[in-house]
């Protein structure tokens, strides 16, 4: 069975100088994942546990960006980048 995948992507420049964004919210037993996107300034992502306690917010672009985020939380976006373009 073929999972469907959800995209987040850049919708570019908007006219008017304005600005596109976009965001999704994941939680479970784990906690919560929130990823935005933002034609200015790209994604991000901001991941807590189940308590509540912030495991990382940050940018999530490039490699080096990604490769800053802790372990633990690599592995719970690389799940959903599964599911998920990003």
């Amino acid at each position: 069975r073929r999972q469907r995948q959800m995209c987040i992507r850049d919708r570019g420049k908007v006219s008017g100088g304005g600005q596109s964004t976009s965001s999704v919210r994941m939680s479970d037993a784990n906690g919560t994942i929130v990823v935005s996107s933002n034609s200015r300034t790209g994604t991000t992502v901001h991941v807590t546990d189940s308590a509540g306690k912030v495991l990382y917010s940050g940018p999530y672009n490039t490699q080096e960006e990604k490769s800053a985020v802790p372990e633990a939380v690599r592995e719970r976006l690389k799940n959903i980048e599964t599911n998920f373009c990003f």
